[in-house]
């Protein structure tokens, strides 16, 4: 049984992405995202291997997406570091704290049960505005990836 790539365009926003997980996106969608986002990253780093920090929030099915996300950001040669779950501040001070090139924080924030989303920024201390936000949609929906070959620490 093959499952089909699903990702609703409407989930992409200003500042983050949020979706209703498995309604408007699915893990196969999740892991696009991934792609895409760490093609956006090489491509603003101008680094081969740029170092991530990734955590995700205490919603149940939080950690799946987060595997599915990070699946997709080694698929581009992205290193990983997890910090496990934390809250959305935490990722951010990781980034100072750890010398990292971006963040991507799995959480749908106050959304309630059954959402999803990402957090992310490149620039320390700031997340994705509205034209890098545009430029991940188009990335993703293109598919429109970089590949190589990242690893992870935790």
């Amino acid at each position: 049984m093959t499952t089909e790539l699903k990702i609703d365009p409407y989930g992409f926003r200003e500042y983050d992405a949020r979706w209703l997980y498995e309604k408007d996106i699915n893990r196969i969608g999740i892991e696009n995202l991934g792609k895409g986002l760490g093609t956006q990253i090489i491509k603003h780093t101008k680094k081969a291997n740029p170092r991530v920090i990734v955590g995700h929030d205490y919603r149940s099915y939080s950690e799946e997406i987060k595997s599915a996300l990070k699946k997709g950001l080694l698929s581009t040669g992205c290193n990983i570091e997890d910090i496990g779950l934390s809250l959305s501040p935490t990722v951010y001070f990781a980034q100072f704290n750890l010398d990292a090139d971006a963040v991507a924080m799995v959480t749908a924030s106050h959304n309630e049960n059954g959402w999803t989303g990402v957090k992310m920024g490149i620039k320390k201390g700031l997340t994705h505005a509205p034209e890098e936000m545009k430029e991940l949609k188009e990335i993703t929906l293109n598919e429109n990836f970089t590949k190589g070959e990242g690893v992870e620490k935790q």
